[in-house]
């Protein structure tokens, strides 16, 4: 028997609570939907959003054991097989998929029309001797056509499907597919467009869409939570909506919360922090400088797997054989190879260095390899019958790890593309305006920085997301720059960007300091700055004693992680003169119980517990000595993030589960992880112009922002 505590922290497993059962889980429901197909041969058809998310769940091998013989990305134009039994879409209720899948289903059927008329041309029959136009028994039917939801049916979906002349035609599943594992310790719904909905289009669907996944994620793994606190509109709206669900449970008989705890009834989970994005609009449009964060924000993330580009002569032989090919052939042109690579937690060295801060990171890469060479170089000049045979196995075992676009050499190419990109100069000169903006330094030069990212032609959100950061920092822009560099941005970036740009102004992203006048939230950075000690003066990129190593270059502690500092210390009250200074309403935190009757009920909120459970995990870390036959597992607070977090906010969390002060493991749920350019670039608004763009955000329809607009100006 195992005498290992499986009440390990964080920082030993990567996780205090194990999720895999939620992969089984999604997996069950996949299979569930893809069985319920009667026909032997199964084409399926994956909304490419969903692609990523079907990945962690279930391998393409098991699907093709269920039946599923054709697997294709949902896109418009194209042609169907129509020789298979049965066709399902797997898609997110999304109007722009409703419309792809009508293109499909309608061109299947017109097809089919088309053929039963020219077979009756060959018969010389008339329709009259069939009563319907789609029926003729030397005709092959149509096949079964399915649309599956993820995590379930709209009625808006079916409305669409209705109106597109497809509903009778189609069959309607849903798959609940909530919080993906994203990894041990971050969960995410991988729903990007999160935040645009709530910023810019007043959606409340978000929420509906996180209480149900944290409703669930109680219900099936880690019991129901005693104690939830938060802040925003949003997050008020998902603890509600988590009541009603609660209660619409017990009505329906669903299978009560589990109990996995020690004791019974007690959770893994002692606490939820809710926190809307809009409490924090700062953190993103700052540049992260961990290894990940620097990673996603030159090279970005997408589903895990990061794209790097290598021109001829600088990678090795070891890529040939598995990486894609660019440019010319041998006409003496350069040529670059790209490299894709899954990052987590299970490449150890990527563990390793994931939250350090990028300067600190290459610092272990360059010891790694040294290390690596020297025992080469030990082994190569040493006499073979001195040699310990297990000794030159372990470093043959080593080397395999770390070559061939693995390990240590995976990364030293990836921290070399990303120190070339980080050592130029308007990349410098972006942190150093970066750093005037959190430490409240003249904003002239800043304004001369916007104005040249948008002439030189950078990008719509690269220039954008430091003009909101300016506009967050200073309370707003003066009001003839911020009238100019909108006059800008309309010359530069066309009819679209001066759209955009009223699309921010109405998120409360960007603004001038006379047109926000009237908005009560329009100083929370310069009011909070100091109480909650957001700019730290000396910073060392080697320490990671405080949160600040994450934006090392301007000493920025995220306004959100000191957010969740005060959560953790007690009851809001202790906090509620500083914080009700940002934006999103008043705080609230309550507890979650049943009464007498079995009902499920919010109560008042309860500390003692938590209090008493992050003094002996403070005990206990400082105590040289530990019992573990007397060891007490670290209260986990699970800190929920709705409209995006970055990976820089989670390195923090991260690092203060280590922390000894702190006492308390930190697990992380987002809609999504975000940088400040995807969170701009999926609330621009070019895609509602017809200009599409692969690399973009979802596709929604948010013209309902023109209702909140005035395009006319006296």
């Amino acid at each position: 028997m195992s005498t290992q505590n499986p009440f390990t922290d964080l920082t030993q497993t990567g996780s205090s609570v194990d999720f895999s059962k939620l992969r089984e889980i999604y997996k069950r429901n996949v299979l569930k939907v893809v069985n319920k197909l009667k026909g032997k041969k199964k084409s399926l058809i994956l909304d490419k959003k969903i692609s990523g998310v079907l990945n962690q769940c279930i391998q393409t091998s098991t699907l093709k054991q269920h039946g599923v013989d054709q697997l294709y990305y949902l896109e418009p134009g194209g042609e169907l097989d129509a020789s298979v039994d049965d066709v399902l879409f797997f898609c997110r209720p999304r109007y722009e998929m409703m419309k792809t899948i009508a293109e499909h289903v309608l061109s299947l059927r017109d097809a089919r029309r088309q053929l039963i008329k020219q077979v009756r041309e060959e018969e010389q029959t008339t329709n009259d001797q069939y009563a319907d136009i789609d029926d003729h028994p030397d005709v092959a039917p149509l096949p079964t056509m399915t649309v599956c939801m993820v995590p379930r049916v709209t009625s808006l979906c079916m409305k669409f499907l209705e109106n597109l002349g497809i509903l009778d035609l189609v069959k309607l599943r849903q798959c609940d597919i909530n919080f993906i594992p994203l990894e041990p310790d971050v969960l995410t719904l991988e729903y990007e467009s999160a935040f645009r909905e709530i910023a810019c289009e007043g959606h409340n669907m978000p929420a509906y869409y996180v209480a149900s996944a944290l409703h669930k994620l109680q219900r099936d793994v880690i019991g129901l939570v005693p104690l939830v606190k938060g802040k925003g509109r949003l997050a008020k709206d998902v603890s509600e909506i988590m009541l009603r669900l609660r209660r619409e449970a017990i009505v329906e008989g669903e299978i009560d919360m589990i109990e996995p705890g020690e004791e019974a009834g007690e959770s893994l989970v002692d606490a939820i922090v809710l926190l809307d994005r809009e409490v924090d609009p700062i953190t993103p449009f700052c540049t992260q400088l961990t290894y990940e964060g620097l990673t996603d924000e030159i090279l970005g993330i997408k589903n895990g797997v990061v794209t790097i580009k290598v021109r001829s002569g600088e990678e090795r032989e070891d890529y040939a054989s598995s990486e894609d090919e660019e440019g010319e052939g041998d006409d003496g042109k350069p040529r670059t190879k790209v490299i894709k690579s899954r990052l987590s937690s299970n490449d150890v060295l990527f563990k390793e260095i994931r939250d350090l801060n990028f300067g600190k990171a290459c610092g272990v890469l360059r010891d790694r390899s040294t290390e690596m060479q020297a025992h080469y170089q030990a082994l190569k000049e040493g006499k073979v019958e001195d040699q310990n045979v297990s000794e030159i196995g372990d470093f043959v075992r080593k080397l395999k790890g770390n070559i061939g676009g693995a390990g240590l050499d995976l990364h030293s190419t990836l921290a070399k593309t990303l120190l070339d990109k980080s050592k130029s100069y308007f990349f410098r000169q972006k942190l150093e305006m970066e750093r005037h903006c959190i430490e409240g330094g003249p904003i002239d030069p800043v304004i001369s920085e916007i104005e040249e990212m948008i002439y030189r032609g950078e990008s719509w959100e690269m220039a954008m997301k430091l003009a909101c950061l300016a506009s967050q920092t200073y309370g707003g822009l003066p009001e003839k720059k911020f009238d100019s560099i909108r006059t800008d941005v309309m010359h530069a970036y066309g009819a679209v960007g001066i759209l955009n740009s009223i699309v921010l102004e109405n998120a409360g992203l960007f603004y001038g300091k006379e047109s926000s006048a009237n908005n009560p939230n329009r100083l929370a950075y310069q009011n909070v700055k100091k109480p909650l000690k957001l700019v730290v003066d000396s910073v060392s990129e080697e320490s990671s004693s405080d949160i600040t190593f994450a934006y090392s270059s301007s000493g920025y502690a995220p306004l959100s992680i000191r957010v969740v500092q005060s959560a953790i210390r007690g009851s809001w009250k202790h906090h509620e003169e500083t914080l009700k200074h940002l934006r999103g309403g008043d705080l609230f935190e309550l507890g979650q119980s049943l009464n007498e009757y079995g009902g499920a009920v919010q109560t008042s909120a309860n500390y003692h517990s938590l209090s008493k459970k992050i003094s002996l995990a403070k005990d206990n870390t400082k105590s040289s000595s530990l019992d573990i036959s007397g060891y007490k597992k670290k209260p986990v607070v699970l800190v929920c993030f709705i409209g995006g977090v970055t990976s820089a906010e989670i390195a923090c969390l991260r690092q203060m589960s280590k922390s000894s002060d702190v006492g308390v493991d930190f697990i992380v749920s987002t809609t999504k992880v975000i940088t400040g350019e995807n969170l701009l670039r999926n609330m621009n608004q070019k895609e509602d112009l017809g200009i599409y763009d692969e690399s973009d955000g979802d596709r929604g329809v948010p013209w309902s922002i023109f209702g909140k607009m005035s395009l006319g100006r006296k």
